[in-house]
C-alpha cells in the first residue's frame, strides 16, 4: 500500500481526539482488493466494494 495512505490516516488520527464522540469512522477509497484497517475506526476500502452487493 502506498505510503500516501499512511499520511492521510495520520491526519485523521490527529483530529480524532478533538472530535470525541463526533468521530465515528473515516475511510480512504483506493483501487486495491483488500479491506485494510489503519487504526480504530480508520479503514482503506477498495473502491469496488462501495457498490458490491455480495
Amino acid at each position: 500500500m502506498c505510503n500516501c495512505y499512511n499520511e492521510r490516516f495520520q491526519r485523521f488520527k490527529k483530529i480524532q481526539p478533538a472530535l470525541g464522540n463526533h468521530f465515528k469512522s473515516r475511510v480512504v477509497l483506493y483501487e486495491g482488493e483488500e479491506l485494510l484497517p489503519f487504526g480504530e475506526q480508520l479503514w482503506a476500502i477498495p473502491l469496488g466494494r462501495v457498490w458490491d452487493k455480495g
